[in-house]
């Protein structure tokens, strides 16, 4: 019989979010989260080896959640999407506040992994087309509509 995971690569991500948002970028070691998990550190290493690989996983997972809201929403018009966001962060603060506050560079200190590292390239991707297609639909400037979107929906 397999042994029950105790602490889950969620629970790990919430906790490093925290750290983020309550000490900033640095507050997120491997070490600080073991601690607050009440976990031993080689379990936090286990699945993230380095420690940006942590802090990056956690701010790529809150921009898939969003994402997968907001590109859904503007399936069915770019007023749904562009409502979407602000009901979004409404009801996601915590990984709204990360995304807001922290953009992914400025939480790493180094490399990431090859796949995250590819994530955040096709996130990146996803998010500036999805916008271009909401400046088009709507025939608004670009700049308007990255204002609108990704400047000022705060919490």
């Amino acid at each position: 019989m397999p042994n029950q995971v105790k602490h889950t690569r969620d629970a790990m991500l919430d906790t490093a979010r925290a750290l983020v948002l309550d000490g900033g970028p640095a507050a997120a070691s491997a070490r600080a989260v073991a601690l607050a998990l009440g976990a031993p550190s080689g379990s936090i290493y286990h699945r993230f080896p380095r420690r940006d690989d942590l802090v990056a996983a956690a701010w790529l997972r809150a921009q898939d959640r969003f994402l997968d809201a907001y590109l859904t929403a503007a399936q069915q018009s770019p007023t749904a999407g562009a409502t979407r966001v602000l009901t979004w962060s409404a009801e996601n603060p915590a990984d709204a506040a990360l995304l807001l506050r922290h953009a992914l560079p400025d939480l790493l200190r180094g490399e990431v992994s090859p796949t995250l590292a590819t994530q955040a390239a096709t996130n990146n991707t996803r998010a500036e087309t999805a916008v271009r297609t909401t400046a088009e639909a709507l025939d608004l400037p670009l700049d308007d509509v990255v204002l609108a979107l990704v400047d000022l929906p705060w919490p």
